[in-house]
Formats: C-alpha cells, sequence, structure tokens
C-alpha cells in the first residue's frame, strides 16, 4: 500500500486511533473533505509518508497521529482551508502548501486572497491568477520591494508573513522551441494577505 485515496462523496468523519499505524510503504494519502478528527497514533510509525492531502479544512488532531512518519513531510491543503495555523513554521510536523483551488469557493476570492504564515507553491499562484502557461514551463515569483514586510519568496515558494497588500511579479519561461528559449512573460499581481484566528 503506497497510496490511499477515498471514494468522491465519501462520508469519512474520523480517522480512528491507529488506523495506519505501522504502515511502513505508505508514502502519500488523501484526506476526505468530511474529516474532523484523527485518533491517537493513527499514522505512527508510516515511515515513508511524506504527503498527505487534506480536502478541506484542519481537523483535530489527537496525540502521536503523526510520529515517526517520513522526513520533511508536506500537507497539501486548499487556498481557502482554515485551521493550519503553523508553530514556527509547522503544522504537527508539516510544511504546508496550498497548492490547490476548493471548488466551494469563487476563483475570483480564490486568486486575491490568501492567508498569513503559509506557503505556496509558485505554479499554484500562477493558476490561481489564471496565468496561462503550459505544464511544462517554469514559474518564478519575485516580490516588490515595498512588500517584502508582508511576504516573501523562499526556496521558490511565496511565503507569507502577517497581512497586507502583498505585490508579486509572476515570471513564466516557457522551455526551449526548435532550440530556441520563448522570451519570458511577466505578470503583476496584488494579493490581499488575511490572518485567520
Amino acid at each position: 500500500m503506497v497510496s490511499v485515496t477515498f471514494e468522491s462523496g465519501s462520508k469519512l468523519t474520523t480517522i480512528l486511533a491507529s488506523a495506519f499505524n505501522s504502515t511502513y510503504s505508505l508514502a502519500s494519502i488523501e484526506i476526505p473533505y468530511g474529516v474532523t478528527s484523527i485518533g491517537i497514533a493513527a499514522f505512527e510509525w508510516a515511515g515513508s509518508l511524506t504527503n498527505v492531502t487534506f480536502l478541506g479544512n484542519a481537523p483535530t488532531v489527537e496525540t502521536r497521529a503523526f510520529a515517526n512518519i517520513g522526513a520533511s513531510p508536506a500537507a497539501h491543503v486548499s487556498f481557502t482551508a482554515t485551521g493550519f495555523t503553523l508553530t514556527d513554521d509547522k503544522w504537527n510536523g508539516f510544511t504546508v502548501a496550498r497548492e490547490f483551488e476548493d471548488q466551494k469557493i469563487t476563483a475570483d476570492r480564490v486568486a486575491h486572497t490568501i492567508y498569513v504564515r503559509t506557503s505556496y507553491a509558485a505554479k499554484s499562484i500562477a493558476t490561481a491568477v489564471s496565468v496561462t502557461r503550459t505544464s511544462k514551463a517554469k514559474v518564478s515569483l519575485k516580490v516588490a520591494s515595498s512588500s517584502k514586510k508582508i511576504c516573501k519568496v523562499s526556496k521558490g515558494k511565496l511565503k507569507t508573513l502577517k497581512s497586507g497588500s502583498c505585490k508579486v511579479t509572476i515570471k513564466i519561461q516557457e522551455p526551449k522551441k526548435k532550440g530556441k528559449l520563448p522570451k519570458s512573460k511577466s505578470y503583476k499581481h496584488t494579493f490581499l494577505v488575511m490572518d485567520i484566528k
């Protein structure tokens, strides 16, 4: 068992204590939208687990739920998910990446609102503001000097620091065509960074 997903529309609300304990080969899992609680030691000793996608808001996480899982685990969540409050840049030991659109939120709101103390993948930022590109295009971000107290680029991702306006230049570099590198394109966009209490 390397990856686990649940049926669309799953009614699952709780992942029970020790449900995936010691599943050493489990590398990724998708947590359904309605899950609100993850039990004690639910994923403890799932030593290969490094990618967890949360389709909904942050669930309540019990003691040792994610203890001794894989190195540098990432929680992939929607742009609008709530409850993923960071402590020392982590949420329950996970780096949080807001990388997909919650279908219940309008595209306009997703495109213009992001959340404080969160990291966003460059390609996700480009998708959120509907920048046209091919799947192989390289996406890079640059924060305006006037916004450096609000957000910054770290390891290729946009990291928000506090509430305010985050002005970003999105640079798209398409791959070579017939041996020639196309001219890059740049798009400027301002995001409203909000703090969720």
